[in-house]
């Protein structure tokens, strides 16, 4: 398996980022991409479930693709939230939820 590969299954183990944030529970997620597929960024992704990734909805979840503004403004930067992400993978689990919380205030 790939080094890529084996990134990818322990990101998205970790479940919806946003799941976890909002509800403190584990979500199938799928990997969001924020900068797209571009060489030397393919490991540049967040777990999101379908709701909070693609499902266009403009309320509640939000959703990254139909209402990014607002989905930065309730998450934080996509930049910072990789940083979490990819400190989570490196150990299998997500930070408490007050950390989080703490680091987005």
């Amino acid at each position: 398996m790939t080094s890529l590969k084996k990134h990818y299954n322990a990101v998205a183990a970790l479940g919806c980022y946003c799941c976890y944030v909002d509800y403190g529970k584990w979500v199938e997620p799928s990997l969001h991409h924020p900068f797209g597929r571009k060489r030397g960024r393919e490991k540049d992704v967040i777990p999101l479930c379908w709701h909070h990734h693609q499902s266009g909805n403009h309320e509640t979840p939000l959703s990254i693709h139909g209402n990014k503004k607002e989905w930065i403004a309730k998450y934080g930067e996509q930049e910072h939230i990789l940083e979490i992400v990819n400190a989570a993978a490196e150990v299998g689990i997500w930070p408490m939820v007050k950390e989080l919380e703490g680091e987005r205030v």
